[in-house]
């Protein structure tokens, strides 16, 4: 997705597989026209989001800052970032999953709330007309991990290559099952009310 780049009016890709994933994807087309949807979902996109910041005293200002970057240089960053040139639409965004480890793999363990709490901070900085969904209350073990249950049986989604809807490998914490995307998706819908 990092191939993508605004070109001509219309999201574009800059190589030939990333052009065949978005024909693949969308029946045939080869970019991506605003004009032709209601709204934009953009999901994972290696925008993690995490209460941490180090032990430590740090400022309000000074967290903003990193927040703001966190998502800035991300690959999510970026693909909003050029939606947003091309549109006012609405912009509906979903972060990566927390991984899904056991409670003794974690260096810190943060509560769901404050985990809300970052995420409702990230809702405000996208702005108006874009819109945080943030992980599923019910999917989150701590605010640092998913429940283990919900990394189980996730498998690469269908782009039009080999390894379309091969397992991921056993060990896989960043990858979630369809349990997980039922309960994600379900929040998403009660956002579009």
């Amino acid at each position: 997705m990092g191939g993508l780049e605004v070109r001509d009016g219309v999201l574009a890709p800059n190589n030939s597989r990333l052009k065949e994933g978005i024909k693949f994807t969308s029946k045939g087309k080869s970019h991506i026209n605003e004009t032709e949807y209601d709204a934009f979902l953009l999901y994972g996109l290696d925008f993690k989001v995490s209460p941490y910041f180090g032990p430590g005293f740090y400022s309000s200002h000074l967290k903003n800052v990193v927040r703001k970057e966190r998502f800035e240089l991300s690959l999510m960053g970026y693909i909003f970032g050029c939606v947003r040139s091309l549109s006012s639409k609405r912009v509906f965004v979903g972060h990566n999953p927390l991984p899904a480890r056991p409670r003794e793999y974690l260096d810190e363990v943060f509560s769901a709330e404050e985990f809300e709490k970052e995420v409702r901070w990230l809702d405000g900085y996208l702005g108006e007309g874009s819109e945080l969904i943030g992980q599923p209350v019910s999917t989150i073990d701590t605010g640092s991990s998913t429940k283990e249950s919900f990394g189980r049986n996730s498998v690469k989604l269908e782009t039009g290559d080999d390894e379309d809807n091969m397992p991921h490998e056993v060990n896989d914490i960043y990858h979630m099952g369809f349990e997980f995307g039922e309960q994600w998706l379900f929040k998403l819908f009660e956002n579009l009310k």
